[in-house]
């Protein structure tokens, strides 16, 4: 009989642990840099100047940058930046 007490207790125990163990999951992190903080600006082709690549590897469509990576080339900014941080998502598509 106190076997089965013991099994008994043992289990509600077990199971009141794991569901007290478990913790909610935190809230997905928000981005710190939004872009509509003072003195931040979204820069698009009128921005940029080609320095060494054909005119078509870089291309604006639809508020993006895209680049075709041939040939290999840079572009830089019209304007000289004292304090720039360029946020970026990038994927790299396989041709």
């Amino acid at each position: 009989m106190t076997t089965r007490y013991w099994c008994l207790f043992l289990l509600l125990f077990a199971d009141a642990t794991g569901t007290l163990g478990q913790e909610t999951p935190a809230p997905a992190p928000s981005a710190r840099i939004d872009g509509t903080g003072l003195g931040w600006v979204t820069l698009g082709k009128a921005d940029f100047v080609n320095v060494n690549c054909d005119e078509n590897t870089w291309s604006f469509p639809a508020g993006e940058i895209h680049c075709t990576g041939t040939p290999v080339g840079v572009m830089r900014t019209v304007r000289e930046y004292r304090n720039l941080e360029l946020v970026v998502e990038w994927r790299h598509l396989k041709p």
